[in-house]
């Protein structure tokens, strides 16, 4: 036996005892219940294939100088191996009753890990073949070219994602709209794509015209063919919201009864010019921008395909799948282009009133595009639902809170375990401020007080009337203000220590608040276990201007727009600081905090800074926090909220805000979704760390490195200056 067959065989082996572990926890049987495409693959199944697929895959690729029916049979022997372990449990758990050790074991026969067949011959027969049949598919797509296999990778992932949230995505948009969007969004990329206008108003006219046109047409379709389900224009799916309002009939329907007015008809128009200006501005772009549009676009035609079809099937799978190799292969190709034009709107070569006027050109497509960006942000709500704002909520929580981590972890290299701490301190300040209180009105609230502290309460009250009940947003810079005094006071003791020295520090901060929070000590103050509740919810008081501009913010999507602000506020703050003198600094200190003292940083200045401003964005988040859910409680803030922040950065990227965009919706976002499976949500974390600082040790999307020879480039010499 060969060094690279025994090394084959070790790895399977030990692929084989975490696969039997995780088969005696009941996860193939508790997953089995997620279906992902509709009467032929389960969230159990997929499972077991990525399980089989990976550990042959990594036997197969691990194997350079050999050929590939020796590649084949390794990874075969690789998952033959596992199939034989798991054949031995299914046999065992038929024969032994083994409830009594593993409680959350169930039946395996006719479970995922054997396709639902109920036999035993027949059972042990199929897993074996499947075995064999994903290690042949595995060693295959080892020879494949990487740039093929990764879009098919990336694909599969998108519809497995698709599959297990269909119940949500399948109201966002419907087929119709997806159509009109897509159509749109086509037509003029393709105008400006084949027939490059030099000026951007005439790119502008190409949209609108476009869109206006294509409404016209839409008009007249809508109106004889109707939007009856059953319809050819409808389908089976839901009443489209933007096509409904192009027509000029009554749809007469048990769902939904709406009536076209001219406001119906001025808003459909707008619309569909507004798609026309996005696709003849992306035509000519930024890679950035013209990349993110096009994964919009198909994420949207991907969602109407499924909500024409109500379910996720194999034929739904299939043309998901061609759809989004297609759009892998061709979107690099089209990004190059796009981004060659856009670049040639400032040549330095051309005179100077032209290559100002070039210039200008450049800075309104971005910002049109930018505006564009809004605008589809804005309106998430509308058609993405209840639970869906919900879950963005939080994921904008989180993002709020990474985006202020990162300036200790990603910019100034200082590794903080406490950082709930901060977000309880937020949240807590609001939550006092804004409540009967000690602080406000000199007393406890009624839910919190006791008979013990009825004597305090009373001196408190006669010797101080307190400041009086305050609103939220007159709390929320306090909360901000109060975070970052007290995370700069942490950082005075730990000045000195780097490292795993100053997250034990900070870890145990985080825990010393957490238990002054249960304390019975503090419990006049913030409630002790029972927390403070209600707290008000922010209200938008514009009565002065009108009587009827009065808005609470009381549910997840009025709630949106707040995280939404506050995640714009957040990002917008640190960007600059990162691109200034203090960013740099603390870049610098990151390196190497020797040689950043010797060039004249101060050291503790700029650590200090970074301990403040990164905890002032995590009251940030607490003051939001509390006022969206209108209530806190200790359990809020445990441990666990600074791994999972700390989680988020590691996986997208230190030192990049799109990383951690990135990074909470993978680990927040995802598991919110799926919340059927939140037992094993340690299990894929742990996993999905090792496996990026295995394949991207620097992060999902980390931080572009400063290109200072293009920047030197572009500054104008003494001469042209003068």
């Amino acid at each position: 036996m060969t060094e690279n067959f025994q090394t084959t065989v070790r790895y399977a082996v030990y692929a084989t005892i975490l696969v039997i572990i995780l088969t005696l926890t009941g996860i193939f049987t508790g997953f089995q219940s997620r279906p992902v495409i509709e009467d032929f693959l389960n969230l159990g199944n997929v499972l077991l294939i990525v399980s089989l697929f990976g550990v042959a895959f990594f036997n197969a690729s691990r194997l350079e100088s050999v050929t590939v029916p020796q590649k084949i049979v390794h990874a075969t022997v690789t998952t033959v191996i596992m199939g034989f372990g798991l054949s031995t449990v299914i046999i065992l758990q038929s024969n032994v009753d083994m409830s009594f050790v593993f409680r959350n074991l169930q039946d395996l026969l006719g479970s995922a890990l054997v396709f639902g067949q109920t036999e035993l011959a027949p059972a042990l027969a199929l897993l074996m073949a499947v075995s064999v049949v994903i290690g042949v598919l595995a060693a295959i797509l080892v020879v494949v070219p990487a740039f093929l296999r990764n879009q098919l990778f990336i694909s599969l992932a998108i519809i497995t994602v698709m599959g297990l949230l269909q119940d949500r995505l399948i109201d966002i948009i419907d087929l119709p709209d997806a159509f009109t969007v897509i159509g749109i969004f086509l037509v003029a990329y393709a105008a400006i794509y084949f027939l490059p206008l030099p000026t951007l108003p005439a790119r502008l006219g190409v949209g609108v015209g476009i869109g206006l046109a294509t409404g016209l047409v839409l008009i007249l379709l809508v109106s004889s063919a109707g939007l009856e389900r059953g319809s050819w224009l409808r389908g089976s799916g839901s009443v489209p919201r933007i096509v409904s309002l192009a027509n000029v009939n009554t749809i007469e329907d048990v769902e939904a009864q709406t009536s076209t007015t001219d406001d119906n008809r001025i808003a459909f128009m707008t619309i569909v010019a507004t798609i026309g200006i996005v696709g003849s501005l992306v035509a000519t772009s930024e890679k950035r921008m013209h990349n993110t549009a096009w994964y919009v676009i198909t994420g949207l035609l991907l969602i109407g395909i499924l909500n024409w079809q109500d379910t996720m099937n194999v034929g739904i799978a299939l043309l998901s799948i061609f759809i989004l190799m297609a759009m892998f292969t061709f979107v690099p190709i089209l990004s190059k282009q796009a981004n060659t034009r856009f670049e040639e709107l400032g040549k330095p070569d051309a005179p100077k009133s032209a290559s100002q006027t070039q210039s200008r050109e450049q800075t309104f497509t971005r910002m049109l595009l930018y505006a564009a960006s809004l605008g589809v942000l804005l309106i998430t709500p509308i058609f993405a639902g209840q639970y869906i704002t919900s879950v963005l909520d939080l994921v904008m929580l989180y993002i709020i809170m990474g985006i202020g981590l990162n300036v200790m972890i990603g910019y100034a290299g200082l590794l903080d375990l406490g950082y709930v701490a901060s977000y309880a301190i937020g949240a807590y300040t609001a939550g006092i401020l804004t409540t009967p209180s000690v602080v406000t009105i000199g007393c406890v609230s009624p839910a919190a007080a006791s008979y013990d502290y009825i004597e305090m309460c009373q001196g408190i009250l006669t010797h101080w009337g307190g400041t009086g009940v305050l609103t939220f947003w007159q709390t929320v810079p306090l909360a901000i203000l109060f975070s970052a005094i007290t995370g700069m006071m942490l950082g005075v003791p730990v000045l000195r220590l780097r490292g795993d020295y100053l997250a034990i520090v900070t870890l145990g901060f985080g825990e010393i608040v957490n238990r002054l929070l249960l304390s019975n000590t503090m419990k006049p103050l913030v409630g002790g276990a029972q927390g403070i509740s209600p707290i008000p919810s922010p209200v938008i008081d514009l009565s002065g201007l009108n009587p009827d501009w009065v808005y609470t913010l009381g549910d997840a999507q009025d709630n949106y727009y707040l995280f939404l602000a506050g995640v714009f506020f957040t990002a917008f703050v640190v960007y600059r600081l990162a691109s200034s003198r203090l960013g740099r600094a603390w870049l610098a200190i990151r390196a190497d905090e020797d040689v950043a003292e010797a060039i004249g940083i101060h050291l503790v200045g700029t650590k200090l800074l970074a301990f403040g401003i990164s905890s002032a964005f995590a009251g940030l988040g607490g003051a939001i926090f509390g006022g969206w859910l209108q209530g806190i409680f200790p359990n809020s803030f445990t441990l666990f909220v600074s791994i999972n922040v700390l989680s988020l950065i590691i996986i997208g990227g230190m030192g990049s805000i799109p990383g951690v965009v990135l990074g909470a919706f993978i680990l927040i976002g995802l598991p919110e979704a799926l919340r059927e499976i939140q037992d094993y949500r340690l299990l894929a974390f742990g996993s999905l760390l090792v496996v990026a600082m295995l394949l991207k040790p620097d992060g999902l999307l980390p931080p572009e490195p400063p290109k200072l020879s293009e920047k030197a480039t572009n500054q104008p010499t003494q001469k042209e200056a003068a």
